[in-house]
């Protein structure tokens, strides 16, 4: 060929079957072409038609030019990007067309009350509640999304004593406004791991917000962070009202609720399934305990490879309160060199 000097047969087979396809190797694959013939180098290019695209793959074998032969794997990821593009059109539509409509309501009707001088009226306290929860419905969604598409390659070193006290800043004045007490116990400091501190931080809200929403007045959470080995192990303690038994084997799925609760508590069911997908993204296990000397319940992504969250969970005994445990793998060499750190 006289755009690739020094290519004989193989090369030619290879440059008509692209030019079959539509892709045009004189232009712009030329030293992939001939590093995958001359030196074995694989090579992967993307035909993209309309609605179609396909992932193709050439690996080139053979000792000589003369024996040289080419293989070629191609792969139909239409559906795949379809999936992913619907996923982001979902996830825009999430953050922009519904929440800014509700955040422009809300602070339309805080200038409101400014303005009146006054207590909000019964009516309009009940729509900023509304909204308030539609918001948190939506962060849920958005939070779960960006869990499910998280990847390792992603993660950055993360202190994860800093998670919890962000964690505990933030519910703080919730947990005032009802006469709950924190007692926060970090038994172990310098506690680094890799991960995505946003979505961790909103894991741990998770927990300890519902700890928060299912206690009582008056009464203390207690949240208790220690080093197991090369592991964090992080108990949420509330003494609250529990986990009925025929909920635990539901406890992690989406969408999931105690109906006996329903009605007084608001949320859709998304608040654990976030953490066990987050903790799951992260290598980790979460546990449920609910009941004095009950078994637990759990929920080991390893045992649900699939990400269906279709556990076989075992249910327990008399409700006496909830403890949530999330235990994840911690950066060794983070942790046992901390001079690397600073």
């Amino acid at each position: 060929s006289e755009m690739m000097p020094g290519l004989n047969v193989p090369s030619l087979s290879l440059v008509a079957f692209l030019r079959h396809i539509n892709i045009d190797p004189d232009v712009r694959n030329r030293d992939q072409v001939e590093n995958l013939i001359l030196n074995h180098e694989p090579l992967q290019l993307n035909r993209v038609d309309q609605d179609t695209e396909l992932v193709i793959n050439f690996n080139a074998t053979g000792d000589t030019l003369a024996n040289r032969l080419v293989a070629a794997s191609i792969v139909d990821v239409s559906e795949i990007r379809r999936s992913e593009r619907s996923r982001a059109e979902l996830i825009d539509f999430l953050s922009h067309d519904l929440r800014s409509p509700l955040i422009s309501s809300l602070y339309l009707l805080k200038a409101e009350d400014t303005v009146r001088g006054e207590a909000p009226a019964e009516k309009i306290e009940r729509i900023e509640n509304n909204i308030n929860l539609s918001l948190r419905m939506i962060d849920d969604l958005l939070s779960i999304a960006r869990a499910d598409n998280l990847t390792t390659e992603a993660f950055v070193p993360v202190l994860f004593d800093s998670i919890v006290d962000n964690a505990v800043d933030r519910l703080s004045p919730q947990a005032r406004s009802v006469e709950i007490q924190f007692d926060v116990d970090t038994r172990d400091d310098d506690l680094w791991m890799d991960g995505d501190a946003g979505l961790l931080e909103r894991a741990m809200v998770n927990i300890v917000g519902n700890a928060i929403k299912y206690s009582p007045g008056g009464t203390t959470i207690q949240i208790v962070t220690e080093r197991h080995g090369d592991q964090v192990v992080c108990r949420v303690i509330d003494q609250g009202i529990g986990i009925a038994p025929d909920m635990m084997k539901n406890l992690f799925k989406r969408f999931k609720r105690d109906a006996t609760v329903a009605s007084t508590v608001e949320g859709i069911g998304l608040g654990l399934a976030l953490v066990a997908k987050v903790v799951s993204q992260h290598g980790g296990t979460i546990e449920a305990h609910s009941g004095s000397g009950a078994e637990p319940a759990s929920s080991s992504m390893a045992t649900a490879p699939d990400g269906s969250d279709d556990l076989n969970l075992p249910t327990t005994g008399k409700n006496s309160g909830t403890e949530i445990q999330v235990t994840l793998p911690l950066n060794v060499k983070l942790t046992d060199d901390q001079s690397a750190v600073a």
